[in-house]
C-alpha cells in the first residue's frame, strides 16, 4: 500500500488543536494530503475557549480563527469533526486507520444559528458551540435531551435530525502525527 505520489504523502493528523491546525496547514503547504481527525465538534481545541492570552491580554481566538478558516478551505486538506480513530493498523509503506464519525442531531452544514430550536427546547439542551465558533452552530446533548423533538419541528433549514448514524471511513496513509495535547493518550498499538 503506497499512497505517496513521487515524494508527497497522505498523513493523518489526530487532534484539531492549535498542534494539529499548525502541522495540517505545514504538510498542506508542503503538498502533502492531510486528513484532520478532531474529536470536537470543531477545530481549536482548548485555546478556541480562551478569551484572551496572558500577559498580553490579546484576543486567544482572533488569530485561530484564521487559521481553522484557511484549514477548512484548504483542497490538500480534508476535516473530519466529530471523529475518532478507531484502529490504526500498520500495513507495506504506511498504515490503514478507521476513523469513527458521529453523527450530530444538529447539520453544521445546515445550520443557520438563528437560535429558534434554544428558543422551543423545553429541557434548554440545544445551544451555540461557544461564542467563536466557525461556522457557529447550534449542538443537541443526545444524553440531556427528552426527545420532544419541537427543535426539530422550528428548524427553518431542517437542519435537525435525530435518525442519523455514524460512519465509518477507511484511509490509508503514510504517516501519522498525534496532536492530541490536552488530554493524556494511550499511545500502545490500537487493535
Amino acid at each position: 500500500m503506497q499512497t505517496m505520489v513521487g515524494n508527497k504523502k497522505t498523513i493523518l493528523v489526530v487532534g484539531g488543536g492549535v498542534a494539529g491546525i499548525s502541522a495540517a496547514l505545514d504538510l498542506a503547504g508542503n503538498g502533502h494530503r492531510v486528513h484532520l481527525v478532531e474529536r470536537g465538534h470543531d477545530l481549536g481545541g482548548q485555546v478556541a475557549k480562551l478569551d484572551k492570552f496572558y500577559p498580553t491580554d490579546h484576543c486567544a481566538f482572533c488569530p485561530l480563527w484564521t487559521e481553522i478558516r484557511r484549514c477548512k478551505g484548504n483542497e490538500a486538506i480534508a476535516v473530519y469533526p466529530l471523529s475518532r480513530v478507531e484502529t490504526l493498523d500498520p500495513q507495506a509503506g504506511g498504515h490503514r486507520a478507521i476513523v469513527v464519525k458521529s453523527a450530530p442531531i444538529v447539520d453544521p452544514a445546515l445550520c443557520i444559528n438563528c437560535g429558534r430550536c434554544e428558543t422551543a427546547c423545553p429541557k434548554g439542551v440545544a445551544k451555540p458551540i461557544w461564542e467563536h465558533a466557525y461556522p457557529p452552530v447550534y449542538i443537541i446533548d443526545r444524553n440531556r435531551c427528552g426527545d420532544c423533538r419541537a427543535c426539530a419541528e422550528v428548524c427553518p433549514t431542517k437542519a435537525i435530525a435525530f435518525d442519523r448514524e455514524e460512519q465509518r471511513i477507511a484511509l490509508d496513509v503514510d504517516e501519522v502525527i498525534w496532536a492530541a495535547g490536552f488530554d493524556e493518550v494511550s499511545l500502545a498499538p490500537m487493535k
